[in-house]
């Protein structure tokens, strides 16, 4: 079997079905050049629905469900509204990859829409998506837009929400980025090969109870006395004891105004503004009598804009009680 192909899979979901889908985009990372751009809010991601950002525009009677584009730009999303006669709506994304009557059509039978009789038809879409208008026209004739009563552009900020169910092939992901980086740390010790790494290795593979193995809370960022100005990963590994854990946290840091209401794995909810917490996840990855007190920690820091075509550098942490500092000073969080 191709383990790499396999394990892409929930790699795939971490990246375009997690919160890190819009972190990416509001901060303009683009991924490898290889790889087609993957449209998040109208395409499906490994079975999973696409990305829905909600919000209310001034004088909508209606929610608006947005594609954000950049750090301080979102727009209406592409979408097609199915109406039956007792008002229940079916919401269908359009993917900006699909131009054609022929794509279309074929879309939208996917989506079980092309059999029934509808009686209203709506376009939701930003108000210059003319392409958008009329491949939909040349399908089904002249119909309603929301485009002519509500898409003007606001120049002004509004409050958007989105919620976000964590399957556990994100969990699995986590996991992986935990262990790797484990691995990578304490390569001079351990292979990897170690049976006290069987149940995260087939946890990561098949997958499992995610409780088992990653939890997750929240740590401050003492920004009055780091230097860091912009958003960070953080990554650690070490022994608790005779336990091996990691720790993962993505986007820590970020200055978009994101702000995240999270439900922990004991169903409690509690609130993260990104910009002074960092969520992190502690990936527990096995036992055994080897204690090491060494621990190891990197940060990739992020770039306000890219540079020379990278996102951002790797810089080393040093480990510390009370949390993690760069070599030159300044605390990043808590471990």
């Amino acid at each position: 079997m191709d383990c790499n192909g396999h394990l892409s899979t929930i790699d795939e979901v971490l990246l375009n079905s997690g919160p890190e889908a819009i972190l990416r985009r509001g901060h303009g990372i683009k991924g490898r050049s290889k790889h087609r751009p993957k449209d998040v809010y109208h395409e499906r991601n490994q079975g999973f629905a696409p990305i829905e950002v909600i919000t209310w525009l001034p004088t909508d009677t209606s929610p608006t469900r947005l594609e954000v584009l950049d750090r301080a730009t979102a727009q209406p999303r592409r979408e097609l509204i199915f109406e039956e006669e007792g008002g229940k709506q079916h919401i269908i994304p359009i993917p900006h990859a699909i131009k054609t009557f022929e794509a279309l059509n074929d879309h939208l039978r996917r989506y079980g829409v092309l059999g029934p009789t509808w009686p209203r038809i709506v376009v939701n879409c930003s108000a210059d998506d003319a392409e958008f208008i009329a491949l939909v026209e040349q399908r089904f004739g002249k119909i309603e837009t929301i485009a002519e009563a509500d898409r003007r552009p606001y120049p002004a900020n509004v409050r958007a929400a989105t919620l976000i169910s964590l399957p556990p092939e994100y969990h699995r992901a986590i996991a992986k980025i935990g262990f790797h980086f484990f691995m990578w740390s304490f390569a001079s010790l351990l292979t990897g090969f170690e049976s006290c790494f069987d149940d995260i290795k087939r946890f990561i593979y098949g997958g499992g109870d995610p409780k088992r193995f990653v939890t997750s809370s929240v740590g401050n960022i003492d920004r009055d006395s780091t230097r860091l100005r912009t958003w960070t990963h953080v990554l650690a590994a070490g022994w608790s004891g005779r336990d091996m854990v990691a720790t993962v946290q993505l986007f820590a840091g970020s200055d978009l105004g994101m702000h995240f209401i999270a439900g922990s794995e004991g169903k409690a909810k509690f609130g993260i503004d990104l910009n002074k917490q960092a969520l992190i996840w502690f990936v527990r990855l096995g036992r055994t009598q080897l204690t090491y007190s060494f621990r190891n920690a990197l940060v990739f820091v992020g770039y306000p804009e890219q540079r020379d075509g990278f996102d951002g550098e790797v810089q080393q942490l040093k480990p510390t009680r009370e949390g993690f500092v760069l070599e030159g000073g300044g605390k990043i969080t808590p471990s």
